[in-house]
């Protein structure tokens, strides 16, 4: 699956996963159009507000005007632009974070692989190709990041999929749209990620535990 692709590439040595055969070797077509994108000018950020987390879990900045529906019972906040209709290609943004709480490390590791699997398989499809990877940090705690695409009508879909390493919450970023509005909106999706700041910090490691 290419969930499985994308997951295997991002999480293996951060979480334990196993790699799936199979994974694709991404096509000179794409590979030219992803060097071709990062030769283009990006854009301005767009205007940003603050947002609290309904469950009083992080806070962030999100692009004015737009629309911040959040999914309690999954945990997943997702953002569209004012004129956004739902269909394939506009600009969006789904955001998960969740606490893992159980006292077994191991356990924990697993809840959060299991949050990350299907928060992803509904976002990004079989057809989507690995174009980049890399490293970054979200409230000074590292993650790993992978852009994804694939050919759509005359132009291409992409996006972008952040994983933080954490070991007691699962938190996970995918930005998508058209690959235009894209690549002019990853100013926006990396302050996005800049700004966002846990309520409740990750604890500190100690022998025995975790500090409360």
């Amino acid at each position: 699956m290419g969930t499985d692709r994308l997951l295997a590439a991002n999480c293996v040595r951060i979480y334990g996963m196993q790699s799936h055969p199979g994974f694709k070797l991404i096509n000179a077509l794409m590979l030219l159009f992803t060097l071709l994108s990062a030769c283009m000018a990006e854009g301005d950020s767009l205007a940003l507000t603050e947002y609290q987390n309904p469950e009083g879990l992080y806070t962030l900045q999100i692009p004015k005007d737009w629309s911040a529906d959040y999914d309690e019972a999954g945990h997943v906040l997702k953002l569209t632009p004012p004129d956004a209709k739902g269909a394939e290609g506009e600009l969006q943004v789904h955001i998960l974070v969740v606490p893992v709480t159980d006292p077994d490390t191991d356990i924990r590791l697993e809840q959060i692989k299991g949050y990350f699997q299907p928060f992803l398989e509904a976002l990004i499809d079989n057809d989507h190709e690995v174009t980049n990877r890399g490293e970054t940090t979200v409230d000074r705690m590292n993650a790993v990041l992978l852009d994804f695409g694939k050919p759509w009508k005359d132009s291409y879909l992409a996006g972008r999929e952040v994983l933080v390493n954490s070991s007691v919450y699962a938190i996970a970023f995918v930005g998508l749209g058209e690959d235009a509005a894209w690549q002019a909106f990853l100013p926006t999706f990396r302050k996005i990620l800049a700004s966002f700041q846990l309520s409740y910090p990750e604890p500190t490691p100690l022998p025995g535990g975790f500090r409360p």
